[in-house]
């Protein structure tokens, strides 16, 4: 795995300014795997998690183990993972992503990494290894990935095929985990024209392995497998999320047989409300310094995917109870209590209500309707889990800085804290198909002549 771990690159996309630039520049560097071990030992040997932590991570049990249940995933090695995710002495890979429609190798190799760095560090260490994905089932519905996903394809026009879950414009603001499953006939069309794919591609190379019985089989056997997956993630699950969900935790654990814990990022609001109200007691500033953060990060030529945003902006969105969508909240702030007001985009409904005050904030009211904004969960999640090891996706490097740079600012410890920017090399039936095209038209044309015709 040392050439995964070369694609570990932290903030890569902004180059050496970030490293140059901001303090906490130690922790973006490009590692390798023996490297980012050392480092998390170390880290987890010099921070134990704290009793808070250890309480949460017990109460996160339950809706892991519930989670599995439902999806059918419930191996042996994931009770036993689950048995040790309260213990202290246990060292907690952190990985989380949205719920996407059969997510591409990119999104998918998170857990190869994460699984290839908890065998290492078990391997050199007498320390016990949890691997946690965290599902945000809670982001907006509207995002391409949660609904839509390409397969190469060189018979297409546009040389990839895509499979679409279609949703209503009007759900564009409604909570990932609202929207209702596929019906049977979208998830049969997906199947057929999987096989479609499979049938057209596997044409152009049987041929060349038509001799070799093991490796037609190994396509035509991965085909019935992903069907089973399919078939039996759409029959648990109630929600596009949970299919998404079930369809990406049965690879892992079933089939891959990693050892992975999974778990829904809006089922356990609850276990972090402590936390929460732990931060709204310096909302006063809180905005003040995210926008402090943006503005001395594009000074120094690095445009982050955070914009300044309104003194009495609230860190937590509403789910709307009514229609299920997203309702952006603001503050009022005086001596005596703090009031968060706001008003649904889709149906309109308004929200006002007190939510204890400053110096004491009280979040009952709201806990079970609220999701964090982005740089709220990372400073919760992350070391409120007593996470020793945080692998994120390369998407969040809009955002890393800041996160980072706050908590720095209020004291937050935060563990060792890396980008996964993948770069992979796919060799699939489409792949080996694509090849064998290109090697017939090649008999035909010269070198010149085949440039000429891509032209």
């Amino acid at each position: 795995m040392q050439t995964a771990a070369r694609q570990l690159w932290l903030l890569g996309l902004y180059g050496q300014k970030v490293l140059q630039k901001m303090p906490y520049s130690h922790w973006l560097s490009l590692k390798n795997v023996n490297e980012i071990v050392r480092e998390t030992v170390t880290y987890f040997e010099m921070h134990r998690i704290t009793k808070e932590s250890t309480q949460i991570r017990k109460k996160l049990t339950y809706h892991v183990a519930n989670f599995h249940t439902k999806a059918g995933c419930l191996t042996h090695e994931v009770k036993r993972r689950i048995n040790q995710l309260a213990s202290q002495d246990v060292i907690l890979i952190h990985i989380g992503h949205q719920p996407n429609l059969f997510p591409y190798l990119g999104v998918i190799l998170q857990f190869v990494l994460a699984h290839t760095i908890a065998l290492k560090i078990e391997e050199k260490t007498e320390y016990s290894v949890v691997e946690l994905f965290v599902f945000n089932d809670y982001d907006f519905a509207d995002e391409k990935w949660f609904r839509h996903t390409f397969i190469p394809h060189i018979r297409s026009r546009e040389g990839k095929l895509a499979l679409i879950c279609p949703i209503s414009r009007k759900s564009k603001n409604k909570l990932m985990y609202s929207i209702p499953k596929p019906n049977f006939l979208i998830v049969e069309h997906w199947k057929n024209q999987l096989r479609n794919w499979f049938r057209e591609n596997f044409s152009i190379i049987k041929r060349i392995i038509y001799h070799d019985k093991k490796l037609t089989d190994f396509y035509i056997n991965n085909l019935r497998e992903i069907f089973q997956v399919i078939d039996e993630s759409f029959n648990r699950a109630k929600t596009l999320a949970e299919f998404n969900e079930f369809f990406t935790s049965n690879i892992v654990n079933r089939i891959w047989q990693y050892p992975t814990l999974f778990v829904e990022a809006s089922k356990i609001q609850r276990l972090l409300i402590k936390p929460y109200e732990g931060l709204l007691k310096r909302i006063d500033c809180y905005n003040t310094l995210i926008n402090k953060t943006v503005n001395t990060l594009k000074k120094d030529g690095i445009v982050v995917g955070v914009r300044n945003r309104p003194r009495n902006l609230f860190p937590l969105w509403y789910h709307c109870v009514k229609c299920k969508s997203k309702v952006p909240l603001r503050f009022r702030n005086d001596l005596r209590s703090l009031e968060v007001f706001g008003i649904c985009p889709d149906c309109k409904t308004e929200l006002s209500v007190e939510v204890g005050s400053k110096s004491k904030p009280d979040l009952s009211k709201l806990i079970d309707n609220v999701s964090p904004r982005v740089i709220l969960q990372h400073l919760v999640f992350i070391p409120y889990f007593g996470t020793t090891l945080y692998i994120g996706y390369i998407g969040g490097a809009s955002y890393f800085p800041v996160v980072l740079h706050i908590a720095e600012s209020i004291n937050i410890e935060m563990p060792p804290f890396y980008l996964w920017r993948p770069s992979s090399v796919y060799f699939g039936i489409a792949q080996l198909a694509g090849i064998t095209k290109f090697g017939q038209i090649s008999k035909q044309l010269n070198l010149r002549e085949i440039c000429q015709h891509l032209a």
